[in-house]
C-alpha cells in the first residue's frame, strides 16, 4: 500500500495526515480485502471496488462517496488486463490496482508536474489524461493496418484477409466500447451530485 499527499506537490505520506489534507491511497485487491488502517477513509474503504472484479468503466454516486471501475483495452507486458477500482470521498482518493500501472503513473505525474493544483478532481483529471495519452497514436496504427489490409486485398496479394480483418474489427470494437463507457463515466462526474469537484475541475 502507498499513500500520497495531494497538494501543490504529490509527495509520499509520512506519518498521520493533517485533518484537512487531501490523501491518495493506492492498494491492491488483496490489500483491500484485508481492510488496512487508512485514517480518514475507514468508513468508506469497504466500498472501493476491487481491481480484479472490474468488468466495465463506470461511476456510481452515493451519499458519502463516488466509486467505480476503469477497464482499459490495454494489457501489461505480461498480458495482465489493466483495470482499476476507485473511490472518491471528501479529501480522499483510493485507487485499487493489481498490476503496478497506477503506481508507475503516479510516480510519473509527480516527476512531470511537480507544481500542480490541489484537489481530488484535479488529480483525477491528470490521472485520466495520462491514461489515454497514447491512445490516439495506437488508434492511428490500427487505421494504418486496416488500410494496408484493404490495399493488399484489392491487389490480390492477401489470402488470409478475413481472419486478419476479423481480429482488427474485434480490437476496434473493444476501443469503441471503452470510450463509450468512459464518456458515460465522465458524464456522471459532471453531474457532481456530491459537489466534490469545483467548477474549474468540472471544466477540466
Amino acid at each position: 500500500m502507498f499513500q500520497y499527499c495531494i497538494s501543490s506537490t504529490l509527495t509520499p505520506l509520512e506519518g498521520a495526515p493533517a485533518p484537512d489534507a487531501c490523501i491518495l491511497t493506492l492498494l491492491t485487491s488483496e490489500e483491500l480485502e484485508q481492510r488496512p488502517r487508512t485514517p480518514g477513509v475507514e468508513q468508506t474503504l469497504c466500498h472501493t471496488p476491487a481491481s480484479r472484479s472490474a468488468h466495465v468503466c463506470k461511476a456510481e454516486s452515493h451519499r458519502n462517496y463516488l466509486c467505480g471501475t476503469i477497464v482499459t483495452p490495454r494489457h501489461t507486458r505480461g498480458q495482465a488486463p489493466i483495470t482499476f477500482g476507485y473511490l472518491l470521498a471528501p479529501g480522499r482518493i483510493i485507487l485499487c490496482d493489481d498490476t503496478g500501472v497506477a503506481h508507475t503513473m503516479i510516480q510519473r505525474l509527480s516527476r512531470e508536474d511537480p507544481q500542480r493544483e490541489s484537489g481530488i478532481g484535479s488529480f483525477f483529471y491528470e490521472f485520466l489524461e495520462l491514461l489515454i495519452a497514447k491512445d490516439l497514436h495506437h488508434l492511428q496504427e490500427l487505421e494504418d493496418k486496416l488500410n494496408q489490409l484493404e490495399d493488399a486485398a484489392l491487389a490480390g496479394e492477401l489470402e488470409d484477409f478475413n481472419p486478419r480483418m476479423t481480429a482488427l474489427r474485434k480490437e476496434l470494437i473493444g476501443w469503441i466500447r471503452y470510450y463509450t463507457q468512459m464518456d458515460d463515466m465522465i458524464c456522471e462526474f459532471q453531474e457532481n451530485e456530491n459537489e466534490y469537484f469545483s467548477e474549474h475541475e468540472l471544466r477540466m
